[in-house]
């Protein structure tokens, strides 16, 4: 008979012949963390600059499309992107500590907007694919009413079903 020996890896210790994952020493703190006042308050000063910024850099982008009556399939899901992420980040702007109607608002309209924004990037790849796989001869499959149907669509649908199981662990 060959002679070998087993090893376990990647924390793993051998128990009756097994490797299994290493039982808890102590049991997990329930403790929520939270961050020191200072730290908190530089965190939120990053954000709100950040989102600022991105507000700054979107607004000028829809303007540019706006300006150069830019309007093509592409363009048009690409401003629907950039819609979606101002309302997003606006959304983010606001300081409600202590009114759980509104945090739980902003929280589901976050929510709401960054679902868009990925529906709409799947949209974009699906308007790629078409493309560049000569699926169709130009515009895509779906058209302006079609894609915009979709993206806001799939956020609505979405935001619907998490609120109609979850709403109470919004905000």
């Amino acid at each position: 008979a060959p002679n070998h020996t087993c090893e376990c890896r990647m924390g793993l210790v051998m128990e009756a012949g097994r490797c299994i994952a290493r039982p808890p020493t102590t049991a997990a703190s329930l403790e929520i963390v939270t961050m020191k006042p200072e730290e908190k308050e530089t965190a939120s000063a990053v954000s709100k600059t950040a989102s600022f910024v991105l507000i700054g850099f979107v607004t000028a982008t829809l303007v540019i499309f706006a300006l150069g009556r830019i309007f093509n399939h592409g363009r048009f899901i690409h401003m629907n992107i950039e819609v979606a992420l101002l309302l997003a980040h606006i959304s983010l702007l606001p300081d409600l500590v202590g009114d759980e109607v509104m945090c739980r608002f902003i929280s589901i309209c976050i929510h709401f907007f960054f679902t868009v924004v990925f529906a709409f990037f799947m949209l974009e790849a699906v308007f790629m694919y078409s493309i560049l796989s000569n699926v169709v001869r130009k515009d895509g499959l779906l058209g302006h009413i079609g894609n915009f149907a979709a993206g806001w669509g799939i956020g609505i649908v979405v935001i619907a079903f998490s609120c109609s199981f979850e709403y109470d662990q919004y905000g």
